[in-house]
């Protein structure tokens, strides 16, 4: 491969390491409907995008409530959502956007927090959107 054409794969590779990723994340509330997980994307730099998330209750999907649960998320101690309403973060008809974009730069080392209360026992799915890989600004 000549330099030419190793430029241009560098150049390919760093665009995709710069492409969005999802990860997925699991939070099973208690029998009050309480419950709090780290979203722990430890070891990537570059930028929290945003998530989503779903509610389940007996493997079923269930449609949130308005009004009935409320969540917060914290992004290094940022309050970026405090005591929101979650359906107007999840995916529905209502609502056909892939996530809810809250953009906050992320170094590899941070605390992301999800807590949730609500009104019963369940099962939430949170998508976390990112830009960026592993170790991307620090080699």
């Amino acid at each position: 491969m000549n330099g030419r054409e190793q430029k241009h794969m560098e150049e390919i590779r760093r665009a995709y390491q710069l492409g969005r990723h999802a990860k997925g994340f699991t939070l099973q509330l208690n029998a009050q409907g309480t419950g709090s997980i780290d979203l722990n994307l430890s070891g990537f730099d570059s930028m929290f995008l945003g998530l989503v998330v779903a509610k389940a209750d007996g493997g079923s999907k269930v449609d949130f409530i308005p009004g009935a649960d409320a969540f917060t998320l914290k992004v290094n101690n940022d309050v970026v959502i405090d005591q929101a309403d979650p359906y107007f973060f999840s995916a529905s008809d209502q609502n056909p956007r892939d996530f809810v974009p809250f953009m906050r730069p992320i170094f590899g080392n941070d605390d992301i927090e999800l807590t949730y209360n609500g009104a019963a026992q369940a099962t939430l799915s949170i998508v976390v959107y990112y830009l960026g890989s592993p170790n991307l600004n620090r080699g």
